[in-house]
């Protein structure tokens, strides 16, 4: 049973073959993501990312039990938790 949890999880959460455009999303509209120096939830936080907002995601790591993507803002870069973005 976990062995095809896991393999759902890994089917779920493919990355991109190639960079992508992407945009933030969040369980309640309201609430802000946090945008980091690095692919972990221990680096600090540049700042925050709105839901619905639209960004250019060009790398990819494994960290802390997430894909995190490295995003391209308007007004920066920054690491978001792939649980975070949604693929335009």
């Amino acid at each position: 049973m976990k062995l095809l949890a896991a393999l759902f999880l890994l089917l779920s959460t493919a990355a991109p073959a190639e960079a992508a455009y992407m945009r933030v999303r969040a369980n309640d509209y309201l609430a802000e993501v946090q945008v980091r120096t690095c692919p972990s939830t221990s680096c600090h936080s540049l700042g925050f990312a709105r839901p619905g907002t639209r960004a250019w995601a060009d790398a990819m790591r494994y960290s802390d039990g997430y894909y995190w993507y490295l995003v391209e803002f308007d007004n920066g870069a920054g690491w978001v938790r792939g649980d975070l973005l949604q693929f335009d």
